[in-house]
């Protein structure tokens, strides 16, 4: 049971990021000078899914742990990808790229809450890892 919340959590990080870049692709593909998005800006949207990525893989150990993980990771999948769909398709904005420069940032907040409470469950009772 518990390696399949792990594997939940991954997947649904996988999704997330899979659906932030064809939102950014889908994005790119509308600016006048014809530039795509810049490779920096896909990693800097990618590290608060690597972040929580690896919050799974070394802290997430115990059933508490794990859903915690599958909740911050559902939490920022859907808030990320629901602002992209809003800015870019439901309503485009010219201004609209600002979300790609703020929404990492605000994910980043969220991923580093995460990563707080886990490791202070971590620290509270040492648990061996899994096999």
């Amino acid at each position: 049971m518990t390696a399949r919340i792990n594997a939940l959590t991954m997947l649904v990080l996988g999704a997330g990021v899979a659906s932030t870049f064809s939102l950014m692709a889908f994005a790119g593909a509308d600016q006048q000078d014809g530039r795509p998005v810049a490779l920096p800006m896909y990693l800097w949207t990618a590290l608060p899914y690597a972040v929580l990525a690896l919050t799974t893989r070394f802290l997430a150990r115990t059933p508490a742990r794990q859903v915690l993980a599958l909740a911050g990771a559902a939490g920022i999948a859907l808030a990320g990808v629901g602002l992209l769909l809003d800015a870019f398709v439901l309503r485009p904005d010219p201004q609209a790229s600002v979300t790609l420069l703020l929404l990492p940032a605000y994910q980043l907040v969220l991923a580093a809450a995460v990563v707080l409470v886990e490791s202070v469950l971590a620290l509270r009772r040492p648990v061996p890892p899994l096999v």
